[in-house]
């Protein structure tokens, strides 16, 4: 499984998500070029430029998924993270599917997901798009911004101390310049062109991915591939940041996903509904803090 972070995030507002998720399967997690504090690119990327990296990790991964591999795996660009049933780091003994997964993507990282099924599709079994952008009808720089501040104000502290670090890596400058590229990018004509399954999710009060917005993309997944999802999935009492907020509910319905829509791949029931898989996931947050500050 594979997850991809937004525009001004990073692997960290997904940990809980992903350590959810490993409690069965071997779960790649991404800091891509210009966010996380890995380097930033000399310009902007487009969306199918990021797509075609994530590509080439997969790629590499895939090479890696036969050894012994560390906590930490170099691959094209990126900063990598990986998470197992047996543990961060190690390799289990059956294959993990790297080269062919179900790509978990949050906001602009829906994006990513979406270019990365259409021209790598043999590397994709399916999508999972969470509170997935731009509406068009509210693609504006101005308007996003303001409802990003808006969802911001009402997330819980834990939302805001991860993506205010987040944001203060990426910067002003790149956040502006990669929500440009976001917001021009046309996601429902794009989505017509997929023959993947897909699962649009979304924290029930979510400023940013309304559910008018979000049943046109299910909509859209359904015209393009007949085993695409046929519904919505709303988390109750959450927002954009559902998967940190409630990484629980959120991994149960990608669970139910996985059972319905690709026979022969489950993951088990989580222990708690909202629970940490046994562990702390602020202590992932407070070691990366501390990395960073003895890096600058």
């Amino acid at each position: 499984m594979v997850l991809l972070h937004g525009v001004g995030s990073s692997h960290r507002y997904l940990i809980p998500l992903q350590y959810e998720l490993a409690s069965a399967s071997v779960v790649h997690s991404f800091d891509l070029p210009g966010f996380g504090g890995t380097a930033k690119p000399t310009r902007p990327l487009s969306i199918a430029e990021y797509g075609r990296l994530i590509g080439r990790a997969l790629d590499r991964l895939a090479e890696l998924e036969s050894r012994d591999a560390p906590r930490s795996i170099d691959v094209p660009d990126a900063r990598h993270k990986r998470a197992s049933p047996v543990g961060e780091g190690v390799t289990p003994v059956e294959p993990s599917g790297a080269a062919c997964a179900v790509v978990v993507a949050h906001s602009m990282g829906t994006q990513f997901a979406v270019e990365l099924a259409r021209h790598r599709p043999e590397l994709v079994s399916g999508l999972v798009l969470m509170g997935p952008v731009s509406d068009p009808r509210r693609a504006s720089l101005a308007r996003s911004g303001f409802e990003l501040l808006r969802d911001t104000l009402a997330e819980p502290v834990q939302v805001k101390r991860v993506q205010g670090g987040d944001f203060l890596r990426c910067g002003l400058a790149w956040f502006v310049a990669e929500s440009r590229v976001m917001l021009a990018y046309p996601l429902l004509e794009r989505m017509a062109d997929l023959g993947c399954p897909v699962l649009v999710l979304r924290g029930k009060h979510d400023p940013i991915a309304r559910a008018d917005w979000c049943g046109r993309v299910a909509a859209s997944a359904r015209a393009g591939s007949a085993r695409s999802a046929s519904a919505v999935v709303e988390v109750e009492g959450q927002r954009h940041v559902v998967h940190l907020t409630a990484p629980g509910r959120v991994a149960g319905a990608i669970r139910a996903f996985v059972a319905d829509l690709l026979p022969g791949e489950t993951l088990p029931e989580s222990d708690e509904a909202d629970g940490r898989d046994g562990r702390d996931w602020r202590d992932e947050h407070d070691q990366q803090d501390e990395h960073d500050e003895r890096a600058t």
